[in-house]
């Protein structure tokens, strides 16, 4: 059976709501560098909250060793310790997400609210003066985003505005820190 022909059966399973199904397909089909980013984000994601525990780190330990230096891999693998509540394994896989792609708003975000989960301020703080200092788009993207939901500036939802948060260019983030008095006014 063809890539195609395995993508439109797990299609299948997954409109059947048969996850484990789909997910085994999708495992196999994103290892082939079959449609990546659609399995991850619209097939990957929604299933792990319709599996089981075991099957959960399961699929995503067959997708770390076929990728590993896939950083929304781990991303994921956040995700799937954070719905168990293991913020300890959720901030180790959060920390390889950050270190594959240090500049991801997504994954520092995550990072600093597991931080937060854990009662861990002063490792919290000390990476957000990283940021500050060697990410600063990073940096910025995340003081705007905690400053619109603080002063509620904006029409978007707090989902909405995280969702285009990264859609920043260089250009809107100087802009942003030149009203605001420069980096070290934030």
């Amino acid at each position: 059976m063809g890539k195609k022909q395995e993508y439109i059966k797990a299609e299948k399973y997954f409109e059947n709501k048969e996850y484990d199904k789909a997910m085994e397909l999708y495992v196999k089909l994103y290892n082939k560098d079959y449609k990546k980013d659609t399995i991850l984000s619209k097939r990957f994601a929604p299933c792990i909250y319709e599996t089981s525990t075991e099957k959960r780190l399961e699929y995503i330990e067959q997708l770390i060793k076929a990728n590993p230096d896939d950083a929304k891999i781990y991303f994921i693998e956040s995700d799937i310790y954070l719905l168990n509540e293991d913020y300890e394994k959720g901030l180790n896989a959060i920390n390889k997400a950050c270190n594959i792609d240090s500049d991801n708003f997504e994954y520092a975000y995550r990072k600093i609210q597991i931080y937060d989960s854990l009662d861990k301020t002063e490792e919290g703080e000390k990476y957000l003066k990283d940021l500050k200092e060697n990410h600063q788009d990073t940096y910025v993207k995340i003081y705007i985003f905690n400053y619109f939901l603080k002063n509620n500036n904006t029409n978007l939802s707090p989902e909405e505005l995280f969702i285009n948060i990264d859609r920043y260019t260089k250009k809107d983030i100087q802009t942003t820190l030149e009203e605001l008095g420069g980096i070290e006014n934030i």
